[in-house]
Formats: C-alpha cells, structure tokens, sequence
C-alpha cells in the first residue's frame, strides 16, 4: 500500500480504510484514525457504507482501548457493532474481545464474560484461531 501513489489511495473509501487497518497494525494507532475519518467520509459514495463505518468505528475503539479511554471504547465498540454487518466476524469478533477487556477494566464483570463467549463463538465461526483462544486469557 506505501507505494500506491496518494490519489489512488485517496480515491475509494475501502481502499483507505484498508490503509487504516494496515496503520493499526503497524502500532500507527492516531494515522490509522485520521485514515477511518477520511474512509467515512467517503461512505455516501460506496454501496455498504455502513460496513465501511462500522470498521471506522471499530479502528477508533481499539485505539480507545490501547489508550485507556473505556468509555470511548465502550460507546464505539457499540457503534461499530451495530454498523457491522454479521457476515464481518472478523471485525465483529475482535470489537467483541475489546468490549470485553473494557468491561473487564471498569469491574463489569458479567458484560466481560458475556462478551468474551460471543468473541471466541464469533471467532470459531470465521476459523480465527487467535481470537479463539481468548477465553483462555479471560
């Protein structure tokens, strides 16, 4: 994607929020936020603009989360799953997971567990080994 010349990256808003994705990976949390916000503001213009918002939603709540900011995690991890279509269980299954360590953080214990179940069945059924074990961290 970094030699994808900016007006291509620019132009399509999934192309730019896979950007996003690729900056949080790379630990580029505040880049990979200021790419969702360009992403969806680009939404009107794609067919599942909610699905590219919830994804938007989603990069800011694990930014929130890294941050320690729970009540931001809390209020976009709620906004990404209702924007989320089900079929994303990928997305769906890790905004789960940091719902949970949000709960968890603020002593919501009975939200934690619930939402560590939904994660690791979410995570089982897109074959996501990784978010799977999470109930062995939880």
């Amino acid at each position: 994607m970094a030699q994808l010349p900016e007006p291509i990256i620019a132009g399509p808003g999934w192309l730019m929020m896979y950007q996003a994705w690729s900056q949080y990976l790379r630990g580029e949390a505040a880049e990979a936020e200021r790419l969702a916000d360009a992403a969806a503001k680009k939404a009107p213009a794609v067919a599942d603009a909610a699905h590219l918002l919830g994804n938007a939603a989603a990069i800011h709540a694990l930014s929130a989360y890294l941050k320690g900011e729970f009540s931001r995690t809390a209020d976009c991890g709620r906004e990404a799953l209702g924007l989320l279509p089900p079929a994303d269980r990928g997305t769906r299954g890790m905004v789960e997971l940091i719902l949970a360590g949000c709960n968890l953080m603020t002593g919501n214990l009975d939200d934690a567990e619930r939402a560590v179940r939904v994660a690791v069945q979410t995570a089982r059924e897109c074959g996501n080994v990784y978010l799977s074990l999470s109930e062995i961290v939880y």
